[in-house]
């Protein structure tokens, strides 16, 4: 579970970071408490968890579409899960893009285990 939330993260991160790779500088590190900030930002606010639980079921649809290897799907759901980051705020895209340690990612992960 935990390599399939990273790759979520991955993705995600690669749907919103397009401008910041264009110019070659090295992802910002970002700590347990400013991610633990955001999903409690996240859990406050029921249509943000809404969204946020929409984007991981979006991202599991994507990884079963890799596995298929089904390139229409997958840029049908590329396209989805960047509008659906956009609607979660620039907190969520500076965290996705950011580097974190395993234990500040478990915390991530441990939020997505609760999308049902």
């Amino acid at each position: 579970m935990k390599t399939k939330f990273v790759a979520a993260i991955a993705v995600l991160a690669a749907l919103s970071a397009g401008p910041a790779f264009a110019q070659d500088k090295p992802a910002a590190k970002v700590g347990k408490a400013e991610v633990q900030k955001f999903i409690d930002g996240i859990k406050a606010d029921n249509a943000k968890t809404t969204q946020f639980c929409a984007l991981m079921k979006l991202e599991a649809d994507s990884q079963a579409a890799a596995d298929k290897k089904d390139e229409k799907k997958l840029e049908e759901l590329d396209k989805q899960m960047e509008e659906a980051a956009k609607k979660l705020g620039p907190d969520f895209e500076k965290i996705t893009t950011s580097d974190m340690d395993e234990g500040t990612a478990g915390l991530l992960e441990e939020f997505a285990k609760t999308c049902k």
